[in-house]
């Protein structure tokens, strides 16, 4: 029996072997609604959005404290002894203030974010600053905010914060105190719950066991001796090794946290630290010793801890399983060994020791290269008196001891040239990098060059001022200081509530964790779940599939193929009178990509479900290597013939070219980018006697409605599609949504129950489309002052295996991004990759348009040697040189973003209801974090002249709101808001004569008195394609971005010092709601251009970078140091709805001025070795790629 309390109200749960070994804290919580405020995603400790509080024990103090944990990686009987606080258990003052800042835009993880900082809070008695606060949020991933408001109000807590001398006093005080279920009265935190006790739970398939001695566990090791069996600590590796470290897959799991034994810590004569202590408490302990000398190198050690993974992860894990090993450990055979403790030893002053890591991303990511480099360094000739030890990870698959060089350096002096470059020559001879050491890694050559600069980057820092002014930088390491943000923009407070800057409607609820999404649901108690089976290969044929294995699995039900579907195996329903090819649903026969759909698995739960789909047994036939790339589709003749993108001519672009003094060619390309969205695919249909009741997570009800009835072959009428807010989407829910729906559907049609299909989130990754990639060939005509005479291009664009959403006519209309050209001739070519269909991302078209001759700007100036701002008529650039191995670039982009009304339509609902006045509203808009249902009750009260409490923003359902356009494009906000405009005058109009009759009428009263009068009260609106035809946009938005940044040319590492953004919003609806689409629209195209790399397996098709370990959206740490952004002011839009512009993708698109600051960078890095010549940069511009370009090798290496 386990028993634990929940401070959510102060109950005990006890819980027996009703629940299998390796099920985890997340599971037990949802399952049993104890918390659906914790929401899951990635279940590897990756995305943070599961975040609860544990109070674990802390052997520096010999109590239990606060620490924020990953309920996804936490097993449930390891909670036996402890107390677990969720969203549900702590008061409303974080929330509030997250609400506040407008810190959440669709609120998934939202919980997640108030969770961390409650902990935070916790562990610290309320006392913290504004850097340790920082420095926590490395381990909750924000998709919609960009970060900046999220820091902020969490800042706002922060003892030196200047909010702060402004905060009662009484929200610390407030913060964990919830009410009680059985007083009523405030929690006063008496109910404790029991130590933890020896435990023995036998479960169906294995055994948790929980000793408290090294005994007890050697005798459970003795007695299950043969048994595959897992000692289990902090079970946070199973996040990253999940097929070996499963807890599912052993027979006997034993928790050794109770070992007491294992948190000795102890410094006399030297330090010992148990394994069993975290590495958070590792980092306290580092800190607590640095001012002792002989302990002062432990500060870089902390240093280097502290990057390791993220806060959540480091507060459970056990610092035993990830310590170095040295050389003999590695020898050691560990069966039935337990590691007890480490020595720390005492090193003299003259001792120096440093750490290095690099990696995809500032923190919360795997490193590429790790260096740990010990010397005994003798004064003043810099001597190295003993011989020292080099050790680096990312070599090889394990660590590579440096012996040759070690061997070299003793006795030799670090500030002799010679020895130097004798040092890192016999580096070099001895680091043979591993190319197959990780699919996923960077190339030999990077990872070579970089160990080798992490030795010449130790040896500056050694000789200090010996080294010359221009190479000292080489020593000193990128420091992020805190950052901070500033928005600045107009408001009208005669017309509020419009143009108010407001908090959105749902914003409370979302942080409370009260606002339900689809998997928060109550279910139905006959409800089943589904799992898709998907192929492992492309390009190849589905001969058979055996699911015997899985269907012997208990609680697995149906095995569910092609061949079950009543209806069309099709799932596309996209705009009528455009051409479209069909899409299958579950494969017919070819397997065109490794992810695709093949079957379904039903069973009575959802791990079941997942579990039991990959163990159906598949067989190919004709398998051929996959196309994976645009190149791989050019040399194959790999094309989808366009019916919709026709080529682009303007004047005559060759003639123009051949009579230009200046002929310039080049190719840039760019790839894909993953949604990332923080809710998954997921459905929710139910059977009824007036057809399927879908609930979906979509942004196109009308497309997700007519995927299931093609799918059940019955009248679209059949199918009510309802939705109330979706965690996040960016464009992965409008048409990538019908497949999900439409497979979950048929599994209720076919097993006549509620069935409920949640996209597991690696299948996720695999099996739904990604944004474009793009490649341009160009050949430019110009004067030498720069002046385009004739572009003439071909655009390639990758569309996965279909050509349905191709969105290469949308990137013309972008192309010019506002340079004024009169010969013009592009062509568009399609091409036919084995991947997943590529689908619509924030910013789909404008965002490649934009680069793409925004690149073309950049060879231009390079090849006619002009600086860039001369060829953009700009005057902010200002190329920052001042040493050899750090540099700063400044880049500014302009941007033009045409807003077209084409196709669109939505329609809206408003009633007034008589008795008490209050409104209702329902629109076609989808709620996705943007702030939609905010800004049509603000239209709505403006309009009416009402309160805003006193309207409600109803869920939208295909019964209420039928025929509607997708949710996207940035214009859906907008458009529903004219909608709703237009009921409002209706109605106004209606009632005008009545409240002409009435003195001074409250709006009640006059309600009330309409209904007497027989006035009907509800009125409904479409709007269809308002203002200008296809061709041309309604209006344009503008925008201008500076971006400084600071780079590392050693190893590729930069920081983004500030961006200020200008943004052409019109008259803001709500400024506050917009700034926050600008901020994280910018953050979301930080990660498109920088960080989120996409890699294939070439052999298989299968997408290696599936998982929060190997895809690297940004984090807290990713954004501006300085984020500054203003709405531009006085600038009404005549031709916008109540004279406002759309934001939700025109400031991705100004995020691409990173991208060439960081090109400045590499200019002047080539510029230093004479190299300085054009090189296209193409994205996604990681670190290793921004090195490479830089063109160092370790030649260069001197003092």
């Amino acid at each position: 029996m386990s028993f634990f309390t929940l401070k959510r109200c102060k109950t005990s749960s006890n819980i027996g072997n009703e629940y299998p070994p390796w099920t985890t804290l997340n599971t037990y919580l949802r399952k049993e609604r104890i918390s659906v405020g914790t929401k899951v995603m990635c279940h590897e400790g990756g995305c943070g959005i599961c975040m609860v509080e544990a109070k674990l024990y802390e052997p520096m103090s010999d109590t239990r404290k606060s620490y924020p944990i990953n309920s996804c990686l936490c097993p449930l009987f390891m909670c036996d002894g402890w107390e677990i606080t969720t969203i549900e258990g702590i008061s409303d003052v974080i929330p509030k203030r997250l609400a506040k800042y407008n810190g959440s835009q669709c609120g998934f993880c939202s919980p997640g974010q108030v969770m961390n900082m409650h902990a935070l809070l916790d562990l610290n008695q309320g006392q913290v600053t504004m850097k340790q606060v920082e420095d926590a949020y490395d381990n909750v991933i924000c998709r919609c905010t960009g970060y900046r408001p999220i820091l902020d109000a969490m800042k706002s807590f922060a003892q030196d914060s200047p909010t702060m001398k402004k905060a009662s006093t009484i929200d610390i005080e407030e913060l964990g105190r919830a009410f009680c279920s059985k007083t009523g009265k405030r929690c006063q935190g008496k109910c404790h719950p029991r130590a933890g006790q020896q435990l023995q739970v036998v479960g169906t398939d294995s055994v948790w066991y929980r000793p408290d001695t090294f005994d007890q566990l050697f005798k459970i090791l003795a007695d299950n001796s043969g048994k595959k069996t897992r000692m289990v600590f902090g079970n946070t590796g199973q996040g990253v090794y999940y097929k070996d470290l499963n807890l599912a897959s052993f027979d006997v799991l034993i928790d050794i946290r109770g070992i007491q034994g294992l948190y000795s810590v102890n410094f006399d004569p030297t330090i010992v630290l148990g394994a069993g202590l975290s590495i958070n408490q590792l980092i306290d302990v580092f800190t607590r010793s640095q001012q002792e000398p002989s302990l002062g190198y432990l500060v870089h050690i902390r240093d280097m801890l502290k990057r390791v993974a993220g806060t959540s992860v480091r507060s459970r894990n056990s610092s035993g399983s990830n310590t170095i090993p040295i050389s003999q450990f590695l020898k050691t055979d560990m069966t039935n060994k337990v590691i007890v403790a480490m020595e720390v030893p005492a090193l003299t002053n003259d001792y120096m020791v440093r750490l290095y890591k690099v990696a995809q991303r500032v923190e919360n990511s795997h490193s590429y290269i790790n260096a740990g480099i010990r010397m005994k360094i003798a004064n003043p000739k810099v001597m190295v008196a003993e011989k020292p030890c080099i050790v680096f990870s990312g070599i090889a698959k394990n660590f590579v001891h440096a012996l040759q060089t070690e061997t070299y350096l003793q006795g030799k002096s670090l500030a002799d040239i010679n020895v130097i470059q004798g040092a890192l020559t016999t580096l070099a001879s001895e680091l043979n990098p591993d190319p197959n050491i990780d699919a996923v890694e960077p190339s030999v050559g990077y990872r070579k060059n970089v160990a080798i600069g992490y030795l010449y980057s130790f040896i500056l820092e050694a000789v200090g001022d010996t080294a010359g002014a221009m190479y000292k930088s080489g020593a000193m390491p990128l420091l992020r200081p805190l950052s901070s943000g500033q928005q600045s923009y107009d408001t009208k407070p005669m017309e509020w509530p419009l143009t108010e800057p407001l908090i959105k409607l749902e914003a409370i609820d979302q942080c409370t964790g009260k606002a339900e999404y689809i998997n928060d649901i109550p279910e139905y108690k006959d409800t089943l779940y589904a799992a898709f089976v998907t192929s492992t290969v492309g390009n190849a044929k589905l001969q058979s599939m055996d699911p015997s294995k899985a269907l012997s699995i208990p609680g697995v039900l149906k095995f569910i193929t092609a061949k079950d579907i009543p209806g069309k195996n099709d799932c596309v329903a996209l705009v009528p009178g455009i051409p479209t090819s069909p899409e299958e649903i579950l494969c017919g026969g070819d397997v065109m990509y490794a992810g695709q759909a093949l079957a379904i698995i039903v069973a009575v739960d959802e791990e079941t479900a997942n579990r039991a789909a990959t163990q159906v047994q598949v067989t190919y036939s004709d398998q051929k290597t996959p196309i994976l790339s645009i190149d791989d589709g050019i040399a194959q003749g790999s094309f989808i013939p366009s019916i919709i993108t026709k080529p682009l001519v303007k004047g005559d672009a060759q003639t123009a070219i051949t009579n230009s003094t200046k002929q310039i060619t080049g190719t840039i390309s760019f790839g894909e980018q993953q949604h990332f969205q923080m809710e998954t695919q997921i459905s929710y249909c139910r059977p009824t006697a007036e057809g399927m009741n879908v609930e979906a997570a979509t942004q196109w009800l009308d497309n997700t409605q007519k995927a299931v009835s093609n799918v059940l072959g019955v009248p679209i009428s059949r199918v009510n599609v309802t939705v109330k807010r979706i965690g996040g989407a960016y464009g992965s829910k409008l048409t990538r949504s019908a497949i999900v729906a439409a497979g979950c559907a048929l599994t209720a049609h076919i097993m006549n129950r509620p069935v409920k299909l949640n996209l597991e989130f690696h299948t996720n990754m695999r099996m739904v489309g990604r944004r474009f990639a793009y490649r341009a060939d160009y050949t430019v005509g110009c004067t030498d002052q720069g002046k385009l005479n004739g572009i003439k291009m071909t655009v390639y664009s990758d569309s996965g295996y279909l050509g349905n959403e191709d969105p290469l006519n949308g990137v013309f209309g972008h192309i010019d991004n506002g340079y004024f050209c009169d010969n013009w001739n592009v062509t568009p070519k399609t091409v036919r990759t084995n991947k997943p269909v590529s689908t619509f991302c924030r910013a789909p078209d404008s965002a490649p348009g934009i680069f793409i001759i925004e690149s073309v700007m950049e060879h231009i100036s390079k090849e006619l040697t002009l600086d860039p701002t001369s060829v953009r008529v700009l005057n902010l650039y200002n190329k920052g040189q001042v040493n050899r191995w750090k540099k700063k670039g400044l880049s500014v982009v302009p941007a033009k973003f045409g807003i077209g009304y084409a196709y669109i339509h939505y329609n809206a609902i408003v009633n007034i209801y008589a008795w008490d006045g209050s409104i209702s509203i329902a629109h076609g808009g989808i709620e996705m974090g943007q702030g939609i249902n905010t800004k049509v009750a603000q239209v709505c009260a403006f309009e009416l002249g009402v309160p805003m409490d006193m309207i409600t923003v109803k869920s939208v359902t295909t019964t209420s709101n039928a025929n509607d356009f997708a949710s996207g494009g940035s214009t859906t906000s907008e458009l529903c808001c004219l909608a709703v405009l237009n009921c409002c005058q209706a109605l106004k109009a209606r009632m005008a004569p009545v409240k002409a009759k009435m003195k001074n009428p409250t709006w009640p009263q006059l309600a009330q008195m309409c209904q007497h009068a027989k006035v009907d009260l509800s009125e409904r609106y479409c709007v269809y394609e308002p203002g200008k035809a296809e061709d041309e946009p309604q209006y344009n938005s503008y925008g201008v971005t500076c971006t400084e940044v600071e780079f590392d040319v050693l190893t590729g590492q930069y920081l983004i010092n500030r961006v200020d953004l200008l943004y052409d919003c019109g008259e803001s609806m709500n400024p506050m709601v917009d700034v926050g689409q600008v901020e994280g629209a910018f953050v979301m195209g930080l990660g498109y251009w920088l960080t989120e790399q996409v890699k294939f397996d070439p052999q298989s098709g299968r997408l290696l970078t599936d998982s929060t370990w190997e895809y690297k959206p940004p984090m807290a740490k990713d954004i501006p140091i300085d984020f500054r952004i203003q709405l531009l002011k006085n600038a009404p839009n005549p031709k916008g709805v109540l004279r406002s512009k759309a934001v939700g993708e025109p400031p991705l698109c100004m995020s691409t001025s990173a991208l060439f600051a960081l090109k400045r960078c590499v200019e002047a890095a080539r510029k230093d070795v004479q190299k300085d010549t054009f090189f296209p940069l193409d994205g996604p511009a990681t670190v290793d790629k921004l090195c490479e370009l830089c063109l160092t090798d370790p030649s260069q290496f001197v003092i």
